[in-house]
C-alpha cells in the first residue's frame, strides 16, 4: 500500500503552509538586537497564537530558514525548573523558560548536535492526531504506539502506512472483543490448536509475523505487547499473575513459530509503580520470552489530588525511569517507555516545558540512552482525571518545547 508518511530518515522539516505567512515577521523580530519578543506576541499572538508558538519552535530548531546565534545557551541541570515568569522568551536565537530575555534556560539547552546515541521519541496517537502533530512540528514521528482489541483489524490503513514507511510501531493487544467478551489469561494459556480460540491466536500470530516482516523490509520494527499493564485495574477479571505469565508464554510461543514471528520484539509493559515497589517479578514470564522491558511512567504531580489536597512530588524523567531501568539491566534487557507524560504545574507555566526538554536530554544521556530503545508520549485525556493535562500542546510553552525536543532528537548527531 502506498504510504502518505514520506521518508523515515531525519529531515529538515518545512513549515506548514498556514505558518509561512508569519515567518518573515518572526525572523525580523528574532534577528533584532535585542529580540523584542513582547512585540512579536502583541503583533501576531491575537490572530495566530498556535502558529506563533510552532513557528518559533521550528525556527529555533533550524527549520524554515537560517538562524543566527546559538540554538540554546546555559548549562544543563536536572530536576525541576525553578524559573518563574509566564512562558517563553528568547534572545540571540536562544530559548529560555520564564525569566528575563537572555537568561540561561534553567532546564538546560538543547542547542547543537545531539549525542551519537539517542533513543527516539514518538507518541501514542491515532492517524488524525499524528498528522496534526507532524504538520505542526515538521517532524515525522519515528515511533507510534497503537492499541488493538482481540477482534480489531490489524493492520489498519494507518498502521499499514506506518509499516510501509519504516516507522517503529508498538502494538498492544488486549484479550477483549469490541462486544465486551473477555478472554481469560488461563484460557489463552491452555488453548491448543484446532479450537476456536486456538484459531484466533494463530490468526494473530500469522498477522503479527507478516507485519514484522513488512516493517523490517522497510527499515522499521514491530514491537508487541500482550495485555499491557496487567496489574492495573483495567485488567481485573482476566486472571492471576501466574495466569498472565502462562498466557504470555503461550502467545509468544505461537507467534515465534509463525513466519516472520522471530522478528517481533516482545515488550512486557508494567506501570512505573510496579517496578518501584518490587512487584514486577511477579509478572515476569521469563527472560526467554521477553525481549524488552516496558514501563508506563507519568509525572502526576497534583492532578490526581482533590483541590487543596497534598500532591505527589514533581518527578523528573530520569527519576521516573530509574526503577524500571534497574529491573531491565538486572535481566539483561533494554528498556522501552511506551507511555510517558507530564501534567502542568498551575503555579509555574514553564515547568512542563522544562520537563519535556529534560526528557529529551535523558533520552540522549550517554549513561542511559544505550539501554533505552524508544519512548512515546501519551497525550490522551482521561475523564477519570480531568485535571491531568497530558497533551503535548497543553500550553504554548509545552507546545514549543515538544516541537524543539522532537526536532533535536531527530536531527543530526555529533
Amino acid at each position: 500500500m502506498a504510504s502518505d508518511l514520506g521518508p523515515t530518515a531525519p529531515r529538515k522539516p518545512r513549515p506548514p503552509s498556514d505558518l509561512r505567512h508569519v515567518f518573515d515577521g518572526f525572523r525580523r523580530l528574532r534577528d533584532a538586537d535585542p529580540w523584542p519578543g513582547a512585540i512579536f506576541v502583541a503583533q501576531f499572538g491575537r490572530r495566530r497564537p498556535a502558529a506563533v508558538v510552532v513557528a518559533g519552535a521550528l525556527l529555533v530548531a533550524g527549520c524554515g530558514g537560517s538562524t543566527t546565534g546559538s540554538a540554546g545557551g546555559g548549562t544543563a541541570t536536572t530536576g525541576r525548573s525553578t524559573a518563574g515568569g509566564a512562558g517563553w522568551t528568547a534572545a540571540d536565537g536562544s530559548i529560555v523558560v520564564g525569566g528575563e530575555a537572555g537568561a540561561p534556560d534553567p532546564a538546560g539547552a538543547l542547542g547543537g548536535p545531539r549525542p551519537d546515541r539517542a533513543a527516539p521519541l514518538g507518541m501514542a496517537v491515532d492517524a488524525d492526531e499524528r498528522r496534526r502533530i507532524e504538520d505542526a512540528t515538521g517532524v515525522a514521528l519515528p515511533v507510534v504506539r497503537v492499541f488493538a482489541r482481540w477482534d480489531s483489524p490489524f493492520p489498519t490503513a494507518e498502521q499499514q502506512a506506518l509499516l510501509d514507511a519504516g516507522r517503529i510501531v508498538h502494538l498492544s493487544v488486549r484479550p477483549r472483543t469490541d462486544g465486551g467478551r473477555r478472554i481469560g489469561w488461563a484460557d489463552v494459556a491452555a488453548t491448543g490448536a484446532g479450537t476456536p480460540l486456538g484459531d484466533e491466536i494463530d490468526r494473530w500470530a500469522q498477522t503479527i509475523g507478516e507485519a514484522a516482516e513488512q516493517a523490517a523490509a522497510n527499515g522499521g520494527r514491530l514491537y508487541l505487547t500482550f495485555n499491557h499493564e496487567p496489574e492495573a485495574a483495567d485488567s481485573d477479571g482476566y486472571g492471576t499473575a501466574a495466569d498472565y505469565r502462562a498466557a504470555w508464554r503461550a502467545m509468544v510461543g505461537r507467534i515465534r513459530l509463525a513466519p516472520g514471528g522471530a522478528g517481533v520484539r516482545t515488550v512486557l509493559v508494567l506501570n512505573r509503580g510496579t517496578f518501584a515497589s518490587g512487584e514486577a517479578e511477579a509478572w515476569w514470564p521469563g527472560d526467554d520470552v521477553v525481549d524488552v522491558v516496558g514501563v508506563d511512567a507519568y509525572n502526576w504531580f497534583d492532578c490526581q489530588a482533590a483541590p487543596g489536597a497534598p500532591s505527589r512530588p514533581w518527578a523528573a524523567p530520569a527519576e521516573l525511569l530509574a526503577p524500571a531501568l534497574a529491573f531491565a539491566r538486572a535481566h539483561g534487557k533494554p528498556l522501552a517507555v511506551p507511555e510517558i507524560a507530564s501534567t502542568e504545574d498551575p503555579a509555574d507555566p514553564s515547568a512542563k516545558a522544562a520537563w519535556i526538554l529534560e526528557l529529551a536530554r535523558t533520552l540522549a544521556d550517554p549513561a542511559v540512552a544505550p539501554d533505552i530503545e524508544y519512548a512515546a508520549w501519551f497525550p490522551a485525556h482521561d475523564p477519570a482525571w480531568p485535571r491531568c493535562r497530558w497533551a503535548w500542546d497543553s500550553s504554548p510553552a509545552s507546545s514549543l518545547a515538544m516541537a524543539r525536543a522532537l526536532a533535536w532528537l531527530a536531527g543530526p548527531n555529533s
